[in-house]
């Protein structure tokens, strides 16, 4: 039996979901800037063909991610987007 590979949608919620937690149990809400930037490393290193396309669509995602933090947490954590584009090889939206 061969295991189905994730999508990377589904892909990036799960890398996402573990950050969360894990910053949430350090108790350091400076670790939200770099789970982006981590996530996009994660993203690229699992799935390198990826189009521009796809790697805007991942960056979409990651904003938006940001932005529902900053209204869950009213913290801006959107400084850890300029790293993930640059991983993802984009230009920030």
């Amino acid at each position: 039996m061969t295991e189905d590979k994730p999508t990377v949608g589904q892909f990036v919620k799960s890398i996402l979901d573990a950050a969360r937690r894990r910053v949430a149990k350090s108790r350091n809400s400076a670790g939200y800037r770099t789970m982006y930037a981590e996530t996009a490393r994660a993203v690229v290193a699992e799935y390198p063909e990826l189009t521009a396309a796809q790697k805007s669509v991942v960056f979409s995602s990651l904003k938006h991610d940001a932005e529902m933090s900053k209204i869950r947490t009213q913290s801006d954590h959107t400084g850890g987007l300029s790293a993930a584009a640059r991983i993802l090889g984009i230009s920030r939206n």
